[in-house]
């Protein structure tokens, strides 16, 4: 289990770290986000922080 939760929040961190860097790289290079329907980077920030933020890391898994 323990293994599996570490493999699940890399694959997070690493698609966090792609996103975070292309939506930067975007806008260094002037393309105007919001026009486009992206969200800017600091929206992005501010998104992704909320959601780390909202569970304190902890989750509930149900199953049927």
């Amino acid at each position: 289990g323990e293994a599996c939760w570490e493999e699940i929040i890399d694959t997070i961190e690493e698609a966090d770290s792609f996103i975070d860097s292309n939506i930067q790289m975007m806008e260094d290079n002037g393309m105007d986000l919001q026009k486009m329907g992206y969200p800017t980077h600091a929206d992005y920030v501010e998104m992704r922080d909320k959601v780390a933020d909202y569970t304190s890391g902890d989750i509930l898994m149900t199953s049927w």
